[in-house]
């Protein structure tokens, strides 16, 4: 079973600041724990139906603190922006979207061309393929029969 527990008044407070800097307090109420069992820094978590009718939490950010703890400030701060990251809110559709991060990179990779270029390499793809799609809608559109009615 995982060990829960609050985080400190130090980690609580980074994830504070962001949660106020995001203004996602006004529409989404976060629980943040600790799970030193974690094998990894930390997770997102969307509560269910039941856990939000309990206690009124709509996400739950984990983070093993311990290894959280060993973290410079601004490290730590990376890694409370980068989970909170996952979070956002679609006010035109009022509803609550958790996404996983855009890129996923192997550490070899980074150290070779510098997290830079490979950022700049991934943008590059991501609006080529965008491009594509767009001009495959417009193809499909442009097919569809058009209904003359004189």
């Amino acid at each position: 079973m995982a060990n829960f527990s609050e985080l400190s008044s130090d980690n609580q407070k980074i994830f504070d600041n962001l949660i106020q800097k995001s203004d996602l307090e006004r529409v989404v109420n976060f629980v943040l724990l600790a799970n030193n069992n974690l094998k990894q820094i930390g997770l997102v978590k969307r509560a269910d139906d039941i856990l939000k009718h309990l206690t009124e939490n709509d996400v739950a950010i984990v983070i093993n603190e311990e290894i959280f703890d060993n973290l410079e400030l601004n490290q730590k701060e990376l890694i409370a922006d980068d989970l909170m990251a996952s979070v956002s809110y679609n006010f035109d559709k009022d509803k609550l979207v958790i996404t996983k991060p855009d890129i996923l990179a192997h550490s070899g990779v980074l150290k070779k061309y510098g997290a830079e270029s490979y950022l700049n390499v991934h943008e590059i793809i991501r609006l080529a393929l965008q491009q594509k799609e767009d001009l495959k809608k417009e193809s499909s559109k442009s097919k569809k029969p058009k209904n003359n009615i004189e």
